[in-house]
């Protein structure tokens, strides 16, 4: 997709961007929604690790490589600490 190709060249901002709007349209878009996971968490962006991470999470089928350990320091670093002993 184009936004895994915008991040391949390094401007995870945008791909992370791109990804969620491609999941607004496409609820169920797991590539979309992996490639935003991966960006938010190349970057730093804890409310987007859960954002993306959740919305991976909710999905019927849940595409293999979700990196939950990631998705829960996240949620630590959020306050979240009952969503982080859920994930693990």
């Amino acid at each position: 997709t184009i936004s895994k190709e915008i991040r391949r060249i390094g401007d995870c901002e945008l791909s992370y961007w791109l990804s969620m709007k491609s999941i607004d349209i496409y609820p169920q878009d797991q590539d979309s929604a992996l490639n935003a996971l991966k960006c938010a968490i190349s970057i730093g962006n804890d409310w987007g690790t859960l954002v993306s991470g959740g919305t991976l999470l909710a999905m019927k089928n849940e595409p293999p490589g979700i990196p939950y350990h990631k998705v829960a320091t996240a949620s630590l670093r959020k306050g979240r600490i009952d969503y982080s002993k859920d994930l693990l």
